[in-house]
C-alpha cells in the first residue's frame, strides 16, 4: 500500500494510569506517520483522563469507543467512516475482532495490522476440566486469528506468539506445536513477521556510573501479576539468601495481585530485606536505587522492563524462556532455569560478588547493544514498512 495521502487508525485498549514506553512508541509512530505524508489517529475505550491522554490529544486527533468490547462495533465504524480510515493498526487483542467486524459492515477495502503484545497459550494446568477447557480455547483462537485474522497481517514482538497465532490461518483442530527456542528463532511466518519493540531512551538517562554503596545490592523486580512474573520463585530465592546471611535487599512495585500474595507467604511479618514501592511513570528514580533487575516470569512476550532496565544500565537476571531470549547473550545478562529459585539464588549471589568495576564495564556494553537493537527510530521505520506491503 502507498500509504501517501493515507488515513491510519492506530487502536489499543490500552488504559494503564501512567503512559509509560507504550505511548512513547505510539507518539513515535504517529510522527513518522505524518513525516511519511499519511495522517495518524488513534481510538482508545472510554476512561477517566489521563495525562496520557492529554499529551496524546495536544498531537493527534483521538477517538473513544464504549466497553465491553464487543459493544464497540458501532463506534468503531462511524469513526472510520468519519476519518475516512485506510488502514487499521491494533495493539493487544481486544479489539481485534470488533475491528474485523466494523471493516466488514463498512464494505471498504481497508487493511489491517494485529500487533500481538500478548501471551498467548493453551495451558489449562491447575484448572478444572483441562482437557476440555484446551479444546474450546483453541476453538476460540482459531475464531479471532483463523476466522476472523485470515486478512489481517501479524506483527508479533516475540516468535513465540507469532508461532502460536499464524497457526491458525492453516489449522481448526491442531494444536501449535511447542518450538525450541532456535527453532523459532529462524522460522518465517505467512502474512506476518516479529517486530522487537522500541525503547524510548531521552528517559532513561543513567545519573551516576553503576555502584553499590555500602556494600548492600538491592535488586528490583516490576510484579504486575505476580505468579505470571514468577514472584514467588523470587521470594523463595531472597529466602535462601537471608538464611545464609547475604547482605542485600529486594524492591517489588505494587501488582494487582502482589499484597494478597505476600499475606499469604508472610502471614505475620514482611522481612526485613524486602520492600514494596509503589509503580511510577518515573522509571529513572527506581532505577537509580537498585543495582539489578529480575525477570523471574514464567511466560512473556518480549518485557519492556528488561529493555528499559538494561538500556539504563542493570545487570538483568531473567528466566530462559523464548519471550525475552533477544536479550540472552548479552555480557550483564544472567539466565536461571524458569521456576528454579535455587538456581536464581545463584546468579543473584553472582551478582553480590562480582567485581562491581567488571559489572559496569558488561552493563554499558549491553546498554549500547540494546540501545541500537531497540532504537525508536528503527521500530517506526520498520512499522511504515509493514503498512508498505500489505
Amino acid at each position: 500500500m502507498n500509504i501517501y495521502n493515507k488515513h491510519i487508525a492506530i487502536i489499543s485498549s490500552y488504559e494503564a494510569p501512567y503512559g509509560g514506553n507504550f505511548i512513547k512508541m505510539l507518539i513515535a509512530l504517529g510522527n513518522e506517520i505524518i513525516r511519511n505524508n499519511a495522517f495518524p489517529y488513534f481510538i482508545f475505550p472510554r476512561q477517566t483522563e489521563k495525562d496520557w491522554i492529554r499529551e496524546l490529544g495536544s498531537k493527534f486527533v483521538l477517538g473513544f469507543t464504549k466497553k465491553p468490547y464487543e459493544d464497540s462495533v458501532p463506534d468503531l465504524l462511524q469513526l472510520f467512516t468519519e476519518w475516512h480510515i485506510n488502514l487499521v493498526h491494533s495493539h493487544f487483542d481486544a479489539y481485534d475482532i470488533p475491528i474485523a467486524k466494523a471493516i466488514k459492515k463498512s464494505g471498504k477495502d481497508i487493511k489491517m495490522v494485529w500487533h500481538l503484545h500478548d501471551y498467548l497459550t493453551l495451558d489449562k494446568t491447575g484448572l478444572s476440566f483441562p482437557w476440555l477447557r484446551k479444546i474450546l480455547s483453541n476453538q476460540k483462537f482459531w475464531i479471532h486469528y483463523g476466522k476472523w485474522g485470515k486478512d489481517a497481517y501479524y506483527i508479533g514482538v516475540s516468535p513465540e506468539v507469532t508461532h502460536f497465532a499464524t497457526h491458525y490461518r492453516k489449522h481448526r483442530f491442531s494444536y501449535p506445536l511447542v518450538l525450541k527456542i532456535d527453532e523459532l528463532e529462524s522460522k518465517s511466518f505467512p502474512k506476518a513477521e516479529v517486530i522487537i519493540n522500541g525503547i524510548d531512551i531521552e528517559r532513561l538517562t543513567r545519573k551516576q556510573k553503576y555502584h553499590v554503596p555500602n556494600h548492600k545490592t538491592i535488586f528490583l523486580s516490576f510484579a504486575g501479576e505476580c505468579i505470571s512474573k514468577g514472584i514467588p520463585c523470587i521470594l523463595d530465592a531472597a529466602d535462601m539468601l537471608f538464611q545464609e546471611g547475604w547482605n542485600f535487599e529486594l524492591y517489588l512495585t505494587r501488582g494487582y495481585t502482589l499484597d494478597s500474595f505476600i499475606k499469604y507467604k508472610y502471614p505475620k511479618d514482611i522481612p526485613e530485606w524486602l520492600k514494596i514501592v509503589e509503580q511510577t511513570d518515573d522509571i529513572v528514580q527506581l532505577f537509580d536505587k537498585c543495582h539489578c533487575y529480575i525477570s523471574a516470569s514464567l511466560q512473556e512476550t518480549m518485557s519492556m522492563a528488561i529493555a528499559e532496565a538494561s538500556i539504563y544500565g542493570l545487570p538483568i537476571i531473567q528466566s530462559d524462556i523464548p519471550g525475552t531470549w533477544w536479550n540472552a547473550f548479552n555480557p550483564s545478562t544472567f539466565l536461571f532455569r524458569t521456576n528454579n529459585a535455587q538456581d536464581l539464588a545463584k546468579q543473584m549471589k553472582l551478582i553480590i560478588n562480582m567485581d562491581k568495576e567488571e559489572l559496569a564495564n558488561k552493563v554499558r556494553q549491553s546498554s549500547e547493544n540494546n540501545i541500537k537493537k531497540l532504537s525508536m527510530e528503527r521500530w517506526c521505520k520498520q512499522i511504515i514498512s509493514v503498512y508498505q506491503k500489505i
